[in-house]
């Protein structure tokens, strides 16, 4: 048997965002750094912090060649830090990791083994251990198992649309070329984004479910406006007509996708109908608020 550091795998590359994690952000890259599979790039995109995150970072960089740092001259949002690092990305597979995660040191070997053996499959996530913050009374440890493997693309898409989909997606190994397409476009501010852009993926790509424990995210329970109150994502859940705008504009978002092909964009229609349908009382109220709205003025 190979040893482990001995294993020629492909080049994987991994973006770290940040922005103000001086406290945890030692955690990830330790575990980073500790993977089995030493083929590996890590690139870190500071988002113009203020703490102790730039010290922390030239640290590291300076002890570890395989560590890339970039400082943002001025906070770019944090989608344009995950494009920035995507740009940056050499390897022939890619991953974003959150700032205040770490993951298993088999992580990358395992799911790099499984893209390299299952060559239809784009995108490769294991189970993982969730830990929720920002509760009133401490939560405790959970783990999170997901079966997509043998899911069809309409099964997936249909999950996605009810928020039944783990977040944690976003997160997966990618083939680069892969994400790089998926990630082309500039996805829009607007209420339940992320739903919208796993939507273009699992109607795009196949998606392999690694049954380990091999992940340890950290899930803020707040809502976007506790956490950021002035943030884009809280400012566009709060803008006029916010749920009218989601359901009359995805459709489109999804149809003019490059990723998925002409024939799967038949699968758009029907569970996007079907979603919105539940979303007519919260319509109907953006509406009759509009108008109360209007006649006040008068």
């Amino acid at each position: 048997m190979i040893p482990h550091t001995e294993r020629r795998h492909p080049l994987v590359s991994i973006g770290v965002p940040t922005y103000n994690r001086a406290d945890l952000l030692q955690l990830t890259l330790d575990s980073l750094l500790a993977q089995t599979d030493k083929n590996v790039e890590i690139i870190i995109s500071d988002n113009a912090s203020t703490d102790g995150t730039e010290a922390l970072c030239r640290a590291y960089a300076d002890r570890e060649n395989r560590i890339f740092y970039f400082r943002q001259e001025k906070n770019r949002g944090q989608m344009n830090n995950y494009s920035f690092l995507l740009q940056k990305a050499r390897g022939k597979y890619f991953m974003w990791a959150q700032d205040d995660d770490s993951i298993d040191q088999n992580y990358v070997e395992v799911l790099t083994d499984v893209l390299e053996k299952n060559p239809e499959y784009s995108v490769a996530l294991s189970h993982y251990y969730e830990k929720r913050v920002g509760a009133l009374t401490p939560l405790p440890i959970r783990a999170i198992t997901h079966d997509y493997t043998h899911k069809s693309y309409r099964e997936l898409y249909e999950r996605c649309l009810y928020g039944k989909i783990s977040a944690l997606l976003l997160y997966g190994l990618y083939r680069t070329a892969c994400i790089k397409v998926l990630y082309a476009r500039q996805l829009p501010l607007t209420f339940n984004n992320l739903l919208l852009w796993m939507s273009e993926l699992v109607l795009a790509v196949k998606v392999y479910s690694v049954p380990l424990l091999l992940y340890t995210h950290t899930q803020d329970v707040r809502s976007h406006e506790a956490r950021q109150p002035d943030g884009p994502l809280t400012l566009a859940e709060k803008r006029p007509f916010a749920i009218t705008h989601y359901v009359a504009t995805g459709p489109f978002w999804l149809l003019t996708s490059r990723a998925i092909p002409l024939h799967r964009k038949l699968l758009i229609f029907g569970p996007w109908i079907r979603r919105a349908w539940k979303y007519k009382r919260k319509i109907f109220n953006e509406w009759r608020c509009a108008f109360l709205n209007m006649f006040r003025r008068v």
